[in-house]
């Protein structure tokens, strides 16, 4: 099963850990009962660990299991688009999650939920990690830095996703289609079977006869082969290139 990315926000300083967050998780399980006796334990084995930090991670693109490994480390810059040239490989494994409210011990990071997260790195802590914002005291989780952890080939997925779109962003401004409104019905039609097909759905708005055959050509070799893209992959960056935010960000 693939669980995709774990996004990191922050990172707790060793003082605030030992000082205000283990006291606080303590509390909670005393105070609302232990939500996972396995969980716990995990954890009283764990805090301490070599060459582990408690993290502070985004949502999760799906229910990520304690001890999920990783083999790559990457920054990702505006608008969450990761950046190829900073990929590196990292070996890093959860050794714990902690549930939001009340923070204590849980065996998994919940799909669409942000937390707190003990990771920890098979060799040492990566420099790129302690461009994260430090936390060293209680205060609202704002973020302006996001790194992510991932698998190569998850990782890789999502550049080339990211790269599609920059491209398909560019073929729709080239062939000087400005409503973008008529393409939504795209997404609501990719039950077909072929990529090509999408192509020709999307060409047909185009409205001009001698364009089609052509528009076809450009998005089905220049980005769906190009990038590998799977029928879900194209479905998302043809919805996001069709996104007005999108079109008027992305520097093209």
């Amino acid at each position: 099963m693939t669980y995709g990315i774990l996004i990191l926000w922050k990172r707790f300083s060793n003082s605030y850990v030992k000082n205000e967050l283990m006291a606080e998780i303590e509390n909670h399980c005393i105070k609302h009962g232990i939500y996972s006796q396995a969980a716990y334990d995990d954890y009283q084995k764990n805090k301490f660990a070599k060459n582990s930090l408690y993290i502070y991670h985004g949502h999760a693109e799906s229910d990520i299991p304690v001890g999920i490994e990783y083999e790559v480390i990457a920054r990702m810059g505006e608008y969450g688009i990761i950046q190829p040239d900073s990929v590196q490989e990292c070996h890093s494994k959860v050794l714990n999650f902690f549930t939001q409210y009340p923070m204590q011990p849980f065996y998994q990071a919940d799909l669409g939920y942000h937390g707190l997260s003990l990771i920890q790195f098979e060799k040492e802590i990566p420099p790129m990690i302690y461009e994260l914002e430090e936390v060293m005291q209680k205060e609202s989780m704002n973020w302006t830095t996001q790194i992510c952890l991932g698998s190569k080939e998850g990782i890789q997925r999502i550049i080339n996703k990211d790269m599609a779109l920059r491209e398909l962003s560019k073929v729709l401004k080239d062939f000087g289609i400005k409503n973008t409104n008529d393409f939504y019905y795209v997404s609501n039609s990719l039950d077909r079977n072929s990529d090509s097909q999408i192509c020709c759905d999307i060409a047909h708005k185009s409205k001009e006869e001698k364009n089609k055959n052509k528009f076809c050509q450009v998005i089905d070799e220049q980005i769906i082969k190009k990038y590998n893209l799977t029928q879900k992959e194209a479905e998302e960056i043809i919805d996001k290139s069709l996104d007005s935010f999108w079109q008027k960000r992305l520097k093209l």
